[in-house]
């Protein structure tokens, strides 16, 4: 559907339960915009949206948007169990879209989005290395020490 940017308002909702009712869709309809949203959401009227700001890191998003009225904000970050939302600091649901994609859907209105990916794995894999690197640092530290704590000439 050509490259709409990394957040886009949708223009149009087709609803697609999956890969196949996607191409279906692609095949059959050459008159599609560009920033189109096959999902499972029910079609609804959408009005027209603004990403006024956006700063991103490794697992964070954040996007100031301003929306005239219901719309669907496509985020083109692949989705994932750990990925979760927030608009204007309350939780808020991920929805699939364009297969490999997430969306929002959003009142009308200025809003604060906030994306985070959170892998509790990640966390402990950290603490592990972490607990690793320092026993490596510290194992031949401590045979150093003993070994000189037995060369002591005996007071006999």
């Amino acid at each position: 559907t050509g490259n709409s940017g990394r957040y886009y308002f949708a223009e149009k909702i087709l609803l697609s339960r999956n890969t196949v009712d996607v191409a279906r869709l692609l095949l059959t309809d050459l008159t599609l915009p560009n920033r189109v949203a096959f999902t499972q959401l029910e079609p609804f009227a959408l009005s027209a949206g603004r990403v006024i700001g956006a700063r991103e890191n490794w697992n964070h998003i954040r996007l100031d948007v301003e929306t005239d009225g219901p719309s669907l904000l496509v985020i083109a970050v692949t989705p994932h169990k750990y990925w979760s939302a927030t608009v204007d600091g309350r939780p808020a649901r991920l929805h699939r879209a364009n297969v490999g994609f997430q969306a929002l859907v959003l009142e009308g209105g200025e809003h604060a989005i906030d994306l985070r990916y959170r892998n509790p794995l990640v966390i402990r894999s950290a603490f592990l290395s972490g607990a690793g690197l320092l026993l490596i640092i510290v194992i031949p530290f401590a045979g150093l020490f003993r070994s000189r704590g037995s060369q002591q000439p005996s007071p006999h």
